[in-house]
């Protein structure tokens, strides 16, 4: 920003520091929200740095969402002096609140879309993770109970102390094999066939295997006891 002179020699040169259109600069003295400029000998306005610094300041309010009324009332409690200090203090102290209101709600959407876009970054690189649920964890528009309360994360490095870990491959025919591997010996497996559309889920457990089959439209289940008997 600008520094600002002792004094301004122009109504243009004060709209350069202000960010101000000069119409707009006559339109706030005409509405009596900023007071008249002194005028020099050939009728050009004079402005203090002490004006510009009040005009900015008159910008901020009104950038923030303070009406224009509301600012006049504070320019006119301003010029009655510390008299009225108690009066200034109360009218920037609720618009202070409601301020930091605002900002509180603006940080709370900027969290949602934040999540969202992690989310939509996890969906490219893994597709086949639900994309439904709209939910976002600790949405404050519509706090979820106890038991409705979104899971949280569980990373792999974290799942590894568990003795979880995962393991991902493509076969060079093209197939590709998740996994998710336990260190007692269970797993979950998803193969995809190569430009098919066919998909295999596999589930071992100590004690019993299942597999999931489908392709183009139909589902096989095989199931395997502790024996190895289907």
């Amino acid at each position: 920003m600008q520094e600002i002179p002792e004094i301004v020699t122009s109504i243009r040169q004060a709209a350069e520091l202000t960010g101000l259109t000069e119409d707009t600069i006559r339109y706030y003295e005409r509405i009596g929200l900023l007071p008249y400029a002194e005028r020099k000998p050939n009728g050009h306005r004079r402005y203090t740095r002490d004006q510009i610094l009040g005009i900015r300041f008159v910008m901020r309010l009104k950038a923030t969402g303070m009406t224009l009324e509301e600012i006049k009332q504070y320019l006119e409690l301003t010029r009655q002096g510390s008299g009225a200090l108690a009066e200034r203090y109360s009218l920037l102290e609720a618009h202070h609140d409601a301020l930091s209101a605002e900002i509180a709600q603006l940080q709370e959407t900027q969290r949602i879309i934040r999540y969202k876009l992690q989310h939509f970054r996890e969906l490219a690189g893994n597709p086949d993770i639900a994309s439904n649920n709209c939910e976002v964890p600790g949405d404050s528009i519509h706090p979820p109970s106890q038991q409705d309360a979104a899971p949280a994360v569980i990373t792999p490095e974290e799942a590894r102390t568990h003795g979880i870990q995962t393991l991902h491959q493509q076969m060079p025919s093209g197939e590709r094999r998740f996994r998710l591997l336990s260190s007692d010996g269970s797993a979950y497996i998803r193969t995809e066939a190569p430009g098919q559309g066919g998909w295999q889920h596999s589930h071992y457990h100590k004690e019993i295997a299942e597999t999931y089959i489908v392709q183009h439209g139909w589902i096989v289940y095989a199931g395997m006891d502790a024996a190895g008997r289907l």
